[in-house]
């Protein structure tokens, strides 16, 4: 009788610690709502465009200026999401956070990379059928560019 005593008394005791767990409030949980959350708000378009500009502008080195910014900026949870988690612990929004910060990184460097990638192979393009053009006899867009600022009054 005593033995099984104890161990209800043990069982017991083991399933009140472990119970947060099971309520789904732990870091784990939070770091897996965070990059649910990541994936279903925060958009990257901005850090593409920037990459396209960068890359198409400035060519590789452009390019890699912006990727290096998107890649130093730290993203953060809009009011409405961060409002979700009131009443949470502790330990489940600092999960929470890093998820959402470590999935909405991944987004902006692969929007900023990508980019950077079609914003440099739309200048090879442009640069290129200029070229093709300029050889074939017609009016190369160095020639152009006078006929344009002659048309522009200041």
């Amino acid at each position: 009788m005593k033995r099984v005593l104890v161990m209800l008394l043990v069982a017991a005791v083991f399933v009140g610690q472990a119970s947060p767990a099971w309520a789904g409030d732990s870091f784990a949980d939070g770091l897996l709502d965070g990059q649910a959350a990541a994936d279903t708000t925060y958009s990257a378009v901005g850090h593409g465009i920037g990459g396209f500009a960068g890359g198409f502008l400035f060519g590789l080195i452009g390019g890699g200026v912006a990727v290096g910014i998107s890649a130093a900026m730290s993203p953060t949870p809009p009011p409405e999401v961060l409002a979700t988690l009131e009443g949470k612990s502790g330990e489940y929004k600092q999960g929470f956070l890093q998820g959402y910060q470590q999935r909405a990184k991944s987004k902006q460097l692969v929007a900023s990379a990508t980019g950077a990638g079609l914003g440099v192979l739309c200048a090879v393009i442009v640069v290129s059928s200029a070229n093709r053009s300029a050889a074939s006899g017609q009016m190369a867009p160095a020639q152009a560019l006078p006929l344009l600022a002659g048309s522009v009054s200041f």
